[in-house]
This record gives C-alpha cells, sequence and structure tokens, in this order.
C-alpha cells in the first residue's frame, strides 16, 4: 500500500480518479488495471486521513490489500457491465480503497 499523497480531499481525491479511469481506457489499459492504480492513490489518501482525523465516513471489513483488490475489481467490472456508470464505479472504488487506507493506519498506529 502506498503512502503519502498530495491530495487534500475527497473531491481532490475523485477528481484524479476520473482522470485514471480516462486515461487508462484511452490508453487501452485493462479496466481491472485501472480500478487497482485508483485503489493505490485512494488507499493513500485514506492513510493520510488518518493522521488528520479520528474518523472516517466509510469502513471495510477486509484486512488484506490484496483480498481487497481482488474484490473491488469483481464487483465493479459487474457493476460495469451492469450499469456502465464509471462516476459510480469510481466512488465506490475510491470509498473502499480510502477507508481501507484509514482502518490500516489506525491499526499501526494502535
Amino acid at each position: 500500500m502506498t503512502q503519502r499523497t498530495n491530495v487534500d480531499t475527497f473531491e481532490m481525491l475523485a477528481d484524479a480518479s476520473r482522470s485514471i479511469m480516462a486515461n487508462g481506457l484511452i490508453q487501452g489499459k485493462a479496466f481491472g488495471a485501472i480500478i487497482i492504480e485508483i485503489m493505490h492513490l485512494a488507499s493513500a489518501y485514506g492513510a493520510d486521513e488518518a493522521a488528520r482525523s479520528p474518523h472516517f465516513f466509510a469502513s471495510v471489513q477486509e484486512t488484506d490489500f490484496e483480498e481487497l483488490k481482488a474484490d473491488q475489481v469483481l464487483r465493479m467490472t459487474q457493476m460495469l457491465f451492469e450499469t456502465g456508470k464509471l462516476d459510480q464505479i469510481i466512488q465506490q472504488t475510491l470509498l473502499a480503497a480510502a477507508a481501507f487506507g484509514f482502518q490500516s493506519q489506525r491499526l499501526k498506529a494502535a
């Protein structure tokens, strides 16, 4: 999991992630690879947020990043084919990965 990011707000994180998604699709990257790239950024944001705030607005059950990545890629690929709503896919990916980063950082600090 990556540490430190220059993204200070969830809105900035969403904007950066939309750019990652658009650029990845234009470049012909695999959808799963794009989701994982977004997850690394969001996880770093969540870890940074743990230093700024005692609470985060989302949580996940997974305690292993590899497990979370596999679950998210599967779920978001299904969502892509079911709804085609990329913004919703990005939002759910951000919440899960940022929450994971936040929770992991909190566990390290405890």
